[in-house]
């Protein structure tokens, strides 16, 4: 497995020079240099003053030079005048060498990061990286190598502050096929609870529970601005998570504090996260429900589980966009999580027995799910086409894209997932999702066709007025082109062959604002000019940078294919390519 620590270093002062001062002196006492050593001098600025003061110091320097002349060039900038420094922000980081203290073949990362336009508190982020390979997190040696380099530099490094991704093909752990199994039984699981939960609970008249577009109303509502009352909503909640649900607890290494879980079968977790946007205009909660599956399999250490989310409101057949308690006052709050004690608790008694069963899902094989659906997006379109027509008669096509569900699951293992394969059609891990709309309803539909498992439906509020162009400005008539043509014309118009991977998909209509000539309130449905069209990405990744070719091909034929090169290196800048 690949561990990566991280550890944050204390600023001394939290202005430009000294931390920039801070950065090299770091480095010079507590680095060892080898080949590979690199640092990179980012200096970011729009005024005048700042393009012309990156242009006289031409921080490209830094680039290629040996790491001792790389961290005199760094230096250099704490000589620049005053209002020079004050017209730029700083980006430095260095990779490639090695901490004092640690073994050799590990990697060491150090990064200045510069918050100049977010307007914190804080302006600079000092921050330390190690990535090490390890046959297990609990190899002696890592304890040891930590504790000499926290000598040899005062670095401290934690393992509990780390991430673990596991590599592919590692032994002991989930084969690719287990980990798509394991996936697509989860999703069965979650149609077969939901449907029967919304045959034996109803949502209607739950205390402060709003659908995305009413809690954004209620939030930003004109009368309660200027009047916030302050809440300390983290105190009010991890009370009310132990008088209400005492049998859940945090794990002692779960990163995530107001994460809490259970033990419901050997090697399953049953979890669940109360989720809050911080700061401003954030009076408004829902609820996280997860698997955790705690074995070697699975897992990098039993305390790191593979967890599989979902909202709970995905559960009634609700999302993306999931519903929300929202809350003014204090005692808002304490009804709102009173609100949300009871329907979880409801939930969790159906929810958990079936996710008992979750422990023994990488045994099942994929010829028992269904599928394979190795379908083009006019094919998806037919089978969802039904399903949108038996919710509303007037259900009409918005936008189709290519996505691969299990994505959403993999961050602790190092793999690949395609979801279209070279012919346009749906590989093994992928899937098309369809967006429908309802003038009636005002709702929309949005229909998973994935290749394997079921396949699944969840709808959102779309009320009139709340975007523009609106939603049915992006209807799509009938007529587009199928996504197999799309491929084969993005490819000629590109030059690319058929071995050039396929990252994205997406059919939509969007506004063409230049040709809608000039716009003024009261917006309306029609003014906007759109342009239906097929959107298809290819992308190239190296160790030294990313090339992305971004293809747009007009939905009904008749017009050529639009074609953009995007370069970038390593740091994510814009290279010329």
């Amino acid at each position: 497995m690949r561990i990566h620590c991280y550890s944050s270093i204390p600023l001394e002062e939290d202005e430009p020079v000294p931390a920039i001062r801070q950065f090299v002196a770091v480095l010079r006492k507590c680095a060892v240099n080898t080949e590979k050593a690199e640092l990179d001098v980012n200096l970011i600025g729009s005024s005048k003053r700042a393009r012309t003061t990156v242009q006289e110091f031409q921080p490209e320097r830094a680039k290629g030079a040996g790491f001792e002349r790389a961290l005199a060039i760094t230096e250099e900038l704490t000589n620049l005048g005053v209002a020079k420094i004050k017209s730029l922000s700083f980006m430095l980081s260095a990779q490639g060498f090695r901490w004092k203290g640690s073994r050799e073949g590990t990697e060491a990362r150090f990064a200045l990061l510069d918050a100049k336009v977010f307007q914190r508190k804080s302006r600079f982020d000092l921050s330390a990286h190690l990535l090490f390979e390890a046959a297990d997190a609990k190899e002696a040696f890592i304890e040891t190598m930590l504790a000499e380099i926290a000598k040899a530099t005062g670095i401290r490094f934690e393992l509990q502050a780390s991430q673990m991704q596991l590599g592919a093909d590692e032994a002991g752990r989930a084969t690719p096929e287990e980990l798509l199994v394991t996936g697509l039984a989860f999703a069965e699981l979650v149609e077969r609870v939901g449907e029967k939960l919304r045959k034996e609970i109803s949502l209607a008249n739950v205390p402060h529970l709003m659908t995305a577009p009413e809690a954004m109303q209620f939030v930003f509502d004109p009368k309660k601005m200027g009047k916030s009352v302050k809440v300390d909503f983290t105190r009010v909640m991890r009370k009310w998570a132990k008088t209400e649900f005492p049998e859940y607890a945090t794990s002692p290494n779960e990163q995530n504090e107001d994460v809490l879980s259970k033990t419901i079968a050997p090697d399953v977790l049953m979890s669940f996260s109360v989720d809050k946007k911080p700061r401003a205009f954030s009076k408004e909660f829902t609820i996280w429900l997860g698997v955790g599956l705690t074995s070697p399999r699975f897992a990098a250490v039993p305390d790191r589980p593979f967890l599989l989310w979902l909202n709970l409101f995905r559960l009634f057949g609700i999302g993306p966009l999931p519903m929300k308690w929202t809350y003014f006052t204090e005692a808002d709050l304490r009804e709102a999580l009173s609100a949300a004690a009871i329907l979880l608790r409801k939930v969790l008694e159906v929810f958990e027995a079936e996710a008992a069963q979750m422990g023994r899902a990488h045994e099942r094989r994929l010829s028992e799910f269904a599928g394979p659906r190795e379908v083009s997006a006019k094919e998806a379109h037919e089978t969802a086409l039904s399903l949108a027509k038996a919710w509303a008669e007037d259900a009409s096509l918005q936008r189709i894209t290519s996505n691969a569900p299990m994505t959403w699951y993999l961050s602790p293992f190092s793999a690949v997932l395609p979801a279209i394969n070279g012919d346009g059609r749906l590989a093994m891990h992928g899937g098309w999702w369809l967006h429908f709309y309802s003038r009636s309803k005002r709702e929309r539909l949005y229909v998973t066709v994935p290749c394997y498992g079921p396949i699944a439906q969840t709808r959102v509020d779309a009320p009139e007025g709340r975007q523009w162009p609106s939603d049915g400005d992006q209807i799509l008539r009938e007529g587009w082109l199928d996504s197999v043509e799309a491929l084969r014309l993005a490819r000629t118009a590109a030059g690319l062959s058929s071995a050039e991977e396929t990252q994205q998909f997406e059919l939509s209509s969007r506004a063409n604002v230049a040709a809608s000539g000039v716009l003024r309130p009261p917006f309306r449905e029609g003014m906007f000019v759109m342009e239906a069209a097929w959107r298809v990405l290819f992308s190239r990744s190296s160790e030294k940078e990313r090339r992305i070719v971004n293809v747009m091909v007009p939905a009904y034929g008749g017009g050529a294919a639009i074609v953009e090169v995007h370069a970038y290196d390593k740091h994510g800048r814009p290279t010329p390519g």
